[in-house]
């Protein structure tokens, strides 16, 4: 019985924040306001722990 009542508690916690996540998401003017500051720009992403090696290959490539 036990088992039972922690379940069913987990299922109603799991269900109450499935409803209340995307009214937070809906809210968030980041998205979209991120996209229209970088629409029409070339945008390069610059991995900065991905090793020594390809970070000095991505120093080149920005040198240029």
């Amino acid at each position: 019985m036990r088992l039972l009542r922690t379940l069913m508690a987990a299922a109603t916690a799991l269900a109450v924040t499935a409803f209340a996540a995307p009214s937070f998401a809906a809210d968030d003017p980041g998205p979209a306001a991120y996209a229209k500051a970088l629409n029409g720009k070339r945008v390069m992403l610059v991995p900065l722990a991905m090793g020594f090696d390809l970070a000095q290959g991505w120093a080149h490539y920005l040198k240029k």
